[in-house]
């Protein structure tokens, strides 16, 4: 009995821990960074993406990810996306494939708003990880064990409040890099950046899966 006791004090104890309440100064610079966002009618982000497999060795690629409104486009060497407001198209070109489907703006996992209020879905406990007199960085955990990943980081520039890198450490020893080389923001952009046109899709395997 005494050994039960003892075991769930230290499961309430490390709950405690663990469950400890998001970082008052990290929400505060959050804000910051989603206002920032949220104040752009446009962004357009050289990057690379580094992917680093369990075990293997890393993959980089450079692209560039715009958005205007709620419409974006992530174009990148082996795929491209691309969001109208409604309908992603995703093109995966070794295959010669896209798939089609319908999607949100919040959803897409790379797209800097997405980061930007994590902090108020609920679903994370964050701190500051470090921090010095240019950059500090945020750490989110999820306090559900389900997702697929065990921790994000955030990095920001503190002169201008961006965010210039972020990491996704899966649970399976995978982790991506996504550092923001050069920011542009509120640029007039073509709105056909956007969409793909039919004429594009020739050729190429379509999958539709949309809702009906």
């Amino acid at each position: 009995m005494m050994r039960y006791l003892a075991l769930v004090f230290i499961y309430i104890f490390f709950l405690g821990k663990v469950y400890s309440g998001p970082d008052p100064k990290a929400t505060k610079w959050l804000k910051k960074v989603e206002s920032v966002y949220n104040s752009f009618s446009s962004l357009k982000i050289d990057l690379t993406i580094e992917t680093k497999p369990a075990e293997h060795k890393t993959n980089i690629q450079s692209g560039s990810f715009a958005y205007q409104g709620s419409s974006f486009s992530l174009i990148l060497p082996d795929h491209e996306v691309y969001f109208d407001g409604k309908t992603q198209y995703t093109y995966f070109k070794d295959r010669k494939e896209v798939q089609i489907t319908s999607s949100k703006e919040e959803d897409a996992v790379y797209h800097p708003k997405f980061f930007a209020g994590l902090y108020k879905s609920g679903k994370y406990e964050y701190k500051i990880e470090s921090e010095d007199s240019k950059f500090l960085t945020i750490e989110f955990v999820p306090i559900e064990r389900t997702e697929s990943f065990f921790k994000v980081k955030i990095k920001i520039r503190k002169t201008d409040v961006q965010m210039t890198q972020l990491q996704i450490f899966e649970k399976n020893g995978d982790r991506i890099t996504i550092n923001n080389k050069k920011i542009v923001s509120n640029a007039v952009l073509n709105s056909q950046k956007f969409t793909m046109e039919s004429g594009q899709l020739k050729g190429l395997h379509v999958e539709d899966l949309r809702d009906e």
